[in-house]
């Protein structure tokens, strides 16, 4: 029937600053997703403040290369936590930093990280005679390039490429010894090329 006396500490658990629970990978392709990238908002005690279902803001850190940041920018947090699922850059670089930051909170930056073209997705025509060509005569270099989704040259790309004639006068055709290459950082070229017959052509540049 004693009476029982203790002390206690009241504990805070209103969030104070914002924390990168994940971040960004050390390195990612040109117009991939980076992530997902979860920030959460901690209390004092550096622990989720799960009541918080504020609006956290992303965008590129200080010092980051010049790039637009696409994707949605802003998640509104859920047990403390906000997601980001589609961030993306474009542009190959080094050194992005991905800032948060929320209304009355310390906001967080992530560790640096790299962005880099990516594989092939395409290949265009880079240069060739489009102010046409002699007969006989060695035509000008054709060059053909492979990008990535972000428009980059695909540097990785070391694939083979073939060109054929998709319109020729009188059903010529290239010699087999000359209309394949292999790419060298995304590029190939084609440099031995010659029409014998005068007339109206088209090249078509195909790979695997």
């Amino acid at each position: 029937g004693s009476p029982l006396t203790f002390t206690a500490t009241a504990r805070s658990v209103a969030p104070v600053r914002l924390a990168m629970t994940a971040g960004p990978p050390a390195t990612v392709a040109a117009g991939a997703v980076i992530g997902p990238v979860t920030v959460s908002a901690l209390d004092a005690q550096g622990d989720v403040a799960t009541t918080f279902s504020g609006v956290v803001t992303m965008a590129l850190g200080a010092g980051s290369a010049s790039a637009p940041l696409l994707g949605t920018l802003t998640a509104t947090a859920v047990a403390g936590v906000a997601s980001f699922g589609d961030l993306r850059i474009n542009v190959p670089q080094s050194g992005y930093l991905l800032a948060a930051s929320a209304s009355g909170l310390g906001g967080v930056t992530s560790d640096p990280f790299r962005v880099i073209a990516g594989p092939a997705h395409r290949i265009e025509f880079g240069s060739y005679p489009v102010m046409g060509a002699t007969a006989g005569v060695l035509i000008d270099a054709i060059q053909v390039i492979a990008r990535d989704v972000a428009g980059n040259v695909a540097t990785s790309f070391v694939g083979a490429v073939t060109l054929d004639l998709l319109e020729s006068p009188g059903g010529v055709v290239l010699d087999e010894s000359v209309k394949n290459a292999s790419a060298v950082n995304g590029m190939a070229s084609f440099g031995a090329l010659r029409l014998t017959q005068a007339g109206e052509y088209r090249l078509k540049a195909t790979t695997t």
